[in-house]
């Protein structure tokens, strides 16, 4: 016996795809849905309609397809992937309730286009692709298991987008017009073939692939780990007439069709679906739709019906703007108890499709009968017409086609042209939702073309159960044509006719009113005839005004001229408001409540009109006299700062500036140098005390010696104050003074600040040492007195221990000496940078000045070419000399906003002579957002100092590199290096004064260092542990204080 089977022709998949659906927004929809199923949280449709090969791209960042979801499930027709008991049809991640469960919705882009690419990545796997041309299977004589479908599994983004692999499927693709199926028995095209092959072959040769727009999606996806893309060519209807906004799309009935099913799904969905969002892209354009009835929308209404349907009975009540209360109290007792809707099925029990909720709006559309206004009654009409009425949901998704402006599934109405009693409601004034869920009503199936439920037994209980409810709501509870009805309708309806009709008296009303109106007419022309008088009677004495503006002063100060700019401005303020006083008296105002007709409307424009030109006349021309006084008087005030500024480098508001902060910060170093002495002093004494307590009472004669110190050292501080008083002073009188007033006032300054600095350095050296010296001179004299005392006495022991205190307190002078004498030498050395800086500002004035005029000279070939040598070499020191600037303290002790990654550079430049002879890299890895409120002045030395320690330890080896960089999170700055490194047993004793391993060095530069970064809130400290550093050198941490974080 032999045995046969079933064998499937291609064809199949045309049968069981496009055949099943009704049209591309339904194939379109169905995609989308599949999108959701995949647990995306978005899909975008992007159409590419621009070109001679429109595309779309559909892409969602789903869980994607693992190679066994598309073998075993993707490409086997009918899965049961998704026919599974109720209660397990959610998807894999959020256990979402799907959507799909025919196992065929992948065949919907069949109807979109004639060819599919799929690329699709899970979490757990490279990207797979599968191209498909579906006009293969329109050939009758190929069987389905000799389609060759192109499929490549675990290639890379980069792989995917790459136009070798794109042409190796092509190559698979073109093979299946090899078949013999395509043949007649003299190896030609069949006849009947003819066509479609030829179309078939120039698709696929065609190879219009986007490359560039496919990889910006694959590249997106890749970075989630996981996604779906498909790109649909070849597309089988027009989209440029749906997306059309050029002309009027409702000329064109089936476009304006498609467009309004895809707004009201895609609207629906966005609207009722929390954690998923469709997105529309057409020629690189967001479309957003107005497609949806929101719950704004369902509170217009005169009437409506709430409840749920449940076991044959409707359970809610009604809601009727301007009602009878107590009639409409009565009919909601009894809908709360239930009232049947099964008339006319026979046993409604076997057939129930179970529970569902609805919510019905009516509105009437004869305003005289409606609570609405015109607007809220149009507002609807427009509505209902393109985006449908009576929608209903399944797990808050939208069913097609119920709902669309098309589609009355009740029948309305038919019913109504029978007996527009009976069936009050209209399919074109009734709107709505009706909800579904998946497990109360899991009869109610989609039919296989995605488009509506299944019409079954279940289907024909919810469809007459909601008739019923309507016939019953009309019949017994609004229409007064039946007895005992309780006529709810006539209740409401003629309360709104009395609200229409009364608003019609106020109408009458208002026209009474106009006719009171004349006589206020009367009046208002009577004021425009004297208004008119008054506009010829006015004279502005503009020349008058014009000659009491103030004055340019002669003299050429820039204070004098500051008060006569303002003084100009107020004059000019009191002149214009005056100005606009006038013009508002004279203007015509009209009572809003007596509107003159036109034609004295347009005079009384004309009249306004004329005033109006009159004071703008007037206006502009003290605006012009006004205008140029200011300019004088501006033009004054710019010669003046240029003359200044010539004096002070181009930068007078820098130089006042500077010379401010000099000053300060000598105030700030004389009180603090005065200030650590006196502490010394104290400190000193507490241990003098400490230390003889046992032997004599000296703490009153102690001191009686500090106090007379502290007391002198008071004197000489107060008198170095109230210079720098007067140095500030004399800055205040700079803008009274004339261009050369001020150069003498300059000179005079500079003398008074250096001597200033000169007296402080002098006084930092040696007035520690003085006040010590006369502690212990006095502290000696009173000692001598106490030796005699105990000799007399031959306490010895006693004795010795003072001379042994003595000894130890000039050890400790001693060292304090050489201390002070070594930061001394480095005040020093940076005051006299400062002085030279500011001299040296001048002089490259000066030589810019006459390198520029020596250019504009007659010169030789060569005399020019020397002279380019010599501005090239200048510039490079002015450069050098500019990267000094921001170490000078007196310029930069403000605290401003440092970008760290930017200050790093400028170093780098700084030492790029020294870097480049010792072939030392630096890598600034420092966050360039990394932002902080810095002094310039302090921060630059420290990152200096750093560098210059690891240029010292680097050069000597082989591998030589400097590493910065920062963790804005820890507020920190890194600076590493590849040398030696720093030993643990040592690594606190390198930030002590005078500790150094440097040959020649003097043991200052890290003391400094965190001194200067503590004295700023900041700190220092060296990293040992190796997972905490990039190189093997040493690592330095600066911890910066978290107030000075910027953002």
């Amino acid at each position: 016996m032999s045995i046969n089977k079933f064998r499937t022709k291609a064809r199949a998949i045309e049968l069981l795809g496009r055949k099943q659906i009704r049209d591309d927004i339904t194939a379109l929809i169905e995609l989308m849905k599949n999108s959701y199923d995949a647990d995306a949280e978005e899909v975008t449709a992007d159409f590419n309609l621009n070109n001679n090969s429109p595309y779309i791209f559909l892409y969602d960042i789903g869980i994607g397809m693992e190679e066994e979801d598309i073998l075993n499930k993707w490409l086997v027709l009918g899965t049961d992937s998704k026919k599974k008991p109720k209660k397990e049809k959610v998807s894999k991640i959020k256990e979402r309730r799907l959507m799909g469960e025919k196992g065929i919705g992948r065949l919907a882009s069949a109807a979109l286009g004639e060819q599919l690419w799929l690329f699709t990545k899970s979490q757990n796997e490279k990207w797979h692709t599968l191209y498909l041309n579906w006009n293969i299977f329109e050939n009758q004589d190929m069987y389905l298991e000799d389609v060759v479908i192109p499929l490549h599994f675990n290639k890379s983004k980069e792989e995917l987008i790459s136009p070798e692999f794109i042409s190796s499927l092509i190559e698979e693709q073109l093979s299946n017009l090899n078949n013999n199926s395509w043949l007649d028995k003299g190896n030609v095209v069949k006849e009947k073939y003819s066509v479609i092959y030829e179309r078939i072959k120039s698709q696929i040769l065609r190879n219009s692939t986007p490359l560039d727009h496919l990889g910006e999606i694959v590249y997106s996806l890749d970075a989630k780990k996981q996604g779906t893309i498909l790109l649909i060519q070849d597309l089988r209807h027009s989209w440029s007439e749906v997306f059309d906004t050029t002309k009027n799309r409702s000329a064109n009935y089936m476009a304006t069709q498609r467009y309004n099913r895809l707004g009201s799904f895609i609207d629906s969905f966005n609207n009722t679906i929390e954690d998923f969002n469709i997105g529309l892209i057409v020629n690189n354009e967001p479309i957003q739709f107005n497609h949806f009835i929101d719950d704004e929308l369902h509170e217009l209404y005169d009437l409506k019906i709430k409840g749920k349907i449940e076991n044959g009975k409707f359970y809610g009540q009604l809601s009727a703007l301007n009602a009878d209360l107590e009639l409409l109290n009565a009919c909601n007792d009894e809908l709360l108890e239930g009232i049947d809707v099964t008339n006319g099925i026979i046993n409604p029990v076997s057939k129930d499709c179970g529970p569902f909720s609805v919510e019905l709006c009516h509105y009437e559309k004869e305003f005289g009968k409606s609570g609405l206004t015109k607007e809220q009654i149009d507002k609807l009409d427009s509505r209902i017409d393109y985006v449908g009425g009576l929608k209903v949901y399944r797990d808050g998704v939208r069913i097609l086609p119920y709902g669309d402006p098309e589609n009355d599934f009740l029948n309305l109405e038919q019913n109504r042209s029978k007996n527009a009693g009976k069936y009050l409601f209209s399919h074109r004034n009734l709107f709505g939702k009706i909800e579904l869920t998946s497990d109360e009503n899991p009869e109610l199936e989609d039919k296989s073309s995605r488009e509506g439920l299944i019409e079954n037994e279940q289907f024909h209980f919810f469809v007459k159960t909601l008739q019923n409810l309507l016939v019953t709501i009309a019949v017994d509870y609004l229409s007064s044509a039946r007895k005992g009805s309780r006529a709810l309708r006539d209740s409401y309806v003629n309360f709104n006719r009395n609200q229409h009709e009364q608003k019609k008296k106020e109408s009458e009303a208002i026209l009474n009113e106009e006719k009171e109106t004349k006589q206020a007419i009367n009046n208002l022309l009577k004021e425009i005839k004297e208004k008119k008088n008054a506009i010829n009677n006015y004279k502005f004495k503009l020349n008058d005004i014009i000659e009491s503006v103030p004055k340019v002063p002669e003299k050429f100060s820039y204070a004098l001229l500051n008060k006569s700019y303002s003084d100009l401005l107020h004059y000019k303020d009191i002149i214009f408001k005056k100005l606009n006083d006038d013009r508002e008296q004279m203007i015509i105002s009209v009572n809003p409540r007596f509107v003159p007709n036109d034609e004295m409307q347009e005079e009384i424009n004309m009249l306004n009109l004329d005033i109006h030109r009159l004071f703008n006349e007037n206006q502009n021309s003290l605006e012009i006299s006004f205008e140029e006084r200011e300019s004088d008087i501006r033009q004054r005030m710019d010669a003046w700062r240029s003359s200044v500024s010539m004096l002070f480098n181009n930068d007078f508001d820098r130089y006042l500036t500077a010379n401010k902060n000099r000053l300060t910060v000598l105030r700030d170093d004389i009180n603090n140098i005065f200030n650590n002495i006196e502490i010394e002093l104290r400190n000193a004494e507490k241990k003098v005390l400490a230390e003889t307590s046992k032997l004599f009472a000296l703490e009153h004669v102690l001191a009686e010696i500090t106090g007379d110190i502290i007391s002198n050292n008071r004197h000489l501080k107060k008198a170095i104050i109230e210079d720098v008083d007067k140095g500030q002073s004399m800055l205040e009188h700079y803008h009274v003074l004339e261009p050369d007033d001020i150069n003498n006032l300059d000179k005079e300054l500079n003398h008074l600040i250096n001597n200033i600095e000169l007296r402080i350095d002098e006084i930092r050296r040696q007035k520690l040492k003085d006040a010590m010296t006369a502690f212990e001179e006095a502290f000696r004299e009173v000692l001598d007195k106490a030796f005699i005392e105990l000799s007399e006495l031959g306490n010895v022991n006693s004795l010795a221990e003072i001379n042994e205190l003595v000894g130890v307190l000039k050890v400790q002078n001693q060292n304090l000496k050489r201390e002070n004498e070594i930061y001394a030498d480095l005040a020093n050395m940076g005051m006299a940078a400062e002085i030279v800086n500011h001299e040296f500002n001048q002089l490259l004035v000066n030589v810019e000045d006459g390198i520029k005029n020596i250019k504009n000279a007659n010169l030789s070939p060569t005399q020019s070419y020397w002279i380019r040598q010599i501005e090239a070499g200048f510039k490079a020191i002015g450069t050098r000399h500019s990267q000094l600037s921001p170490m000078y303290r007196s310029y930069n002790l403000t605290r401003r906003k440092v970008q760290v990654h930017a200050l790093v550079e400028e170093l780098i430049t700084f030492f790029n002579a020294r870097l480049n002879q010792a072939g030392i890299k630096v890598d600034n890895k420092v966050d360039k957002d990394f932002v902080l409120m810095l002094s310039p002045s302090k921060i630059y030395p420290v990152i200096s100092n750093l560098i210059d320690n690891s240029i010292y330890w680097l050069l000597n080896g082989h591998h030589k590199l400097i590493l910065l960089r920062s963790d804005i999170v820890k507020n920190t700055l890194y600076l590493e290096d590849s040398g030696p490194g720093i030993p643990p047993r040592i690594q606190e004793k390198v930030f002590e004064p005078f500790f150094t391993r440097r040959s020649g060095g003097r043991g200052l530069g890290l003391s400094i260092v965190r001194k200067v970064l503590e004295s700023q809130g900041h700190s220092i400290s060296i990293i040992q542990k190796r997972e905490d550093k990039m190189l093997d050198g040493a690592c330095l941490e600066i911890k910066f204080n978290e107030n000075d974080r910027v953002g």
